[in-house]
């Protein structure tokens, strides 16, 4: 009967999910603001990914998505260009007339229907400078950080992730 018992005791232990409500989001300041993005920044093989559209669209550049090569594209006004393919650890630059392979550190994917990229490759491709401010999670890029205007949002649970939050509840009020 005890061995039944700690043997139940044990799968329900393993059973429970174990939740980080640590600030875990990745927050992105370009030249001088945060910038909201619809789908979150997450890390893959210590890069940052991020929606390619978010980011190059807030540093001005133009994308597009051919699907038939599964290649996104990146122009600036300056006529500068690059091309990534999906699945690929590397980018060409195509601006110039010598053909160039930049190599990646983590390669474009596709995940909930947005194309990732490893940030840092992007915009230094661009010119733009690169930074991490670990203890607040932001990416930084450009001038112009300040570091005061970033909270340090911790997420706070709302609900009990067993669904038992109502027993806290009706305790807590008598």
């Amino acid at each position: 009967m005890k061995k039944k018992f700690i043997l139940g005791a044990s799968i329900l232990a393993l059973a429970i999910p174990t939740f980080v409500f640590a600030n875990s989001d990745i927050r992105l300041w370009v030249k001088g603001k945060i910038v909201n993005s619809d789908v979150a920044p997450y890390i893959s093989e210590d890069r940052t990914m991020v929606p390619i559209r978010v980011i190059s669209e807030n540093l001005g550049k133009v994308v597009t998505w051919n699907n038939d090569d599964k290649k996104v594209i990146i122009k600036d006004e300056k006529g500068n260009e690059f091309s990534l393919v999906i699945n690929e650890k590397f980018m060409e630059d195509l601006s110039s007339n010598v053909y160039r392979k930049i190599e990646l550190d983590a390669p474009a994917v596709i995940k909930d229907d947005r194309t990732f990229v490893p940030i840092r490759a992007i915009a230094e491709a661009f010119g733009e400078r690169v930074d991490w401010d670990n203890d607040k999670r932001v990416v930084v890029i450009g001038e112009a950080y300040e570091s005061k205007k970033i909270k340090n949002d911790v997420k706070e649970k709302s609900e009990d992730p067993l669904g038992l939050d109502y027993l806290y509840k009706k305790d807590m009020a008598g």
